[in-house]
């Protein structure tokens, strides 16, 4: 992949790509520090979804979109850690697959470059209607955030881990913190967004990137302002002891996460261990805890890992029957232990490493995944490719897992206890 600066803070990554029958590029604005404000970022997308200046209506919209030969436009916004990320991304059809087709491109990017720059506006505001039925569709998906019963228990948990810290913002909290957001106020959000956040470009298809930057370079100019810095996330270290909370809810199984701590972040020596780990400890079909709580010791109906990469934090997730959780966190930190003392075997290991750089590959067909990853190693200071990090994975021993398996440190544990009805419900 070639990476060119257009302009302090604005990069382009291009790759070119004869694979695919479409084209992608997506201008990714990255929020960090002060310019991440939750409660306007939460309805931001949506909003800047529903329409623009010349297109006003999502009816509008997917008509212009079906006259580009079914081109697709997302703008979803997500975070990464304590850093809000949101794109516009743009996928159409080649040109030379479409006979007598010569302006798709240019037309498909004019429409990119007017969702950015050309938001439906009145006055000087966001239209005001947008915003408020934006702002109920949130606060209605708030307010069911128990309705997903692994998700709340997955959000509980990283919020004794991360207390006191920017990542730490509970549901409650954006509930009553979203209704002070006006049409207007998203509106100076937005546009100190576009002044302020670096952007970060990436480009999969068969352009000359010459052309290619010429011609970003003209639509981004009203954006080449200063940049800022951006921050990186808060460290974050073990408690003295470990944090345990519960609460009990109706639900047909309960669910217990344990929440670690590891000095160990992307971008830092021993990062891809940690990644080996994960798939050793849980990910594979061959892990340690899918092999003995759930297939020898029946503990659990399912356990899956998540990592905050930036942040040092790694949280297992536990589908069990209330009354195991104690045996279930034994018997976990049990294969954790084995993982420190090397007590498992070099057969496992390979099988292990294999699954894993598998699962790597599998990134080249997708763009958007590939987008993913890289901007993951930009945000991080690296530029290693899925195959590079395959190539460290394969030659990584024993003594490498051993390593960053003595830095994880138990920190949280919450648990969702399943009730078979409501008079049960209640918080420990």
């Amino acid at each position: 992949m070639e990476t060119r600066t257009l302009y302090p803070g604005i990069t382009l990554h291009a790759e070119k790509d004869t694979r695919f029958k479409t084209e992608y590029l997506s201008v990714n604005f990255i929020c960090s520090g002060s310019l991440f404000d939750r409660p306007h970022a939460s309805i931001l997308s949506a909003v800047l979804g529903r329409g623009t200046l010349n297109h006003p209506t999502q009816a509008d919209l997917d008509k212009v979109l079906a006259d580009l030969y079914d081109a697709s436009l997302y703008t979803k916004g997500y975070c990464l850690g304590e850093t809000f990320i949101q794109p516009f991304s743009l996928s159409c059809h080649k040109e030379r697959f479409i006979p007598g087709e010569t302006g798709l491109r240019r037309r498909a990017r004019k429409l990119l470059f007017e969702m950015i720059l050309e938001p439906l506006t009145e006055k000087d505001g966001f239209l005001s209607r947008y915003v408020e039925d934006e702002k109920k569709n949130k606060m209605d998906q708030l307010s069911a955030e128990k309705n997903n019963k692994p998700s709340y228990a997955l959000s509980r948990c990283f919020s004794l881990l991360c207390r006191g810290e920017p990542y730490d913002y509970p549901a409650s909290r954006l509930r009553k913190e979203l209704p002070s957001v006006s049409a207007h106020s998203l509106l100076e959000f937005y546009r100190k967004m576009l002044c302020r956040a670096p952007i970060e470009i990436f480009y999969f298809g068969e352009e000359d990137l010459d052309s290619l930057c010429s011609d970003l370079m003209n639509h981004l100019s009203p954006l080449f302002t200063p940049k800022l810095p951006l921050v990186s996330d808060v460290i974050s270290f073990p408690k003295p002891q470990v944090c345990r909370e519960e609460e009990r809810l109706v639900a047909n199984q309960s669910t217990l996460c344990l929440g670690f701590k590891t000095c160990v972040r992307m971008g830092m020596p021993g990062f891809y261990a940690l990644f080996l780990l994960k798939e050793i400890f849980c990910d594979s079909p061959v892990s340690l805890l899918f092999t003995n709580l759930r297939e020898k010791e029946s503990l659990c109906y399912y356990c899956q890992g998540s990592l905050l990469s930036r942040k040092g934090v790694y949280l297992l997730e536990f589908g069990i029957d209330g009354k195991d959780a104690e045996k279930a966190e034994k018997e976990t930190l049990a294969q954790l232990e084995a993982l420190k003392t090397g007590n498992f075997d070099e057969e496992f290991l390979f099988l292990c490493k294999k699954s894993l750089c598998d699962g790597f590959a599998e990134f080249y067909d997708n763009p958007a995944a590939i987008e993913g990853w890289y901007l993951r190693q930009v945000l991080a200071g690296s530029a290693l490719s899925p195959k590079d990090v395959s190539k460290k994975i394969f030659n990584m021993h024993k003594k490498d897992v051993q390593r960053v398996a003595n830095t994880l440190i138990l920190d949280s544990v919450f648990l969702l206890y399943g009730t078979k009805n409501s008079k049960e419900e209640k918080a420990l």
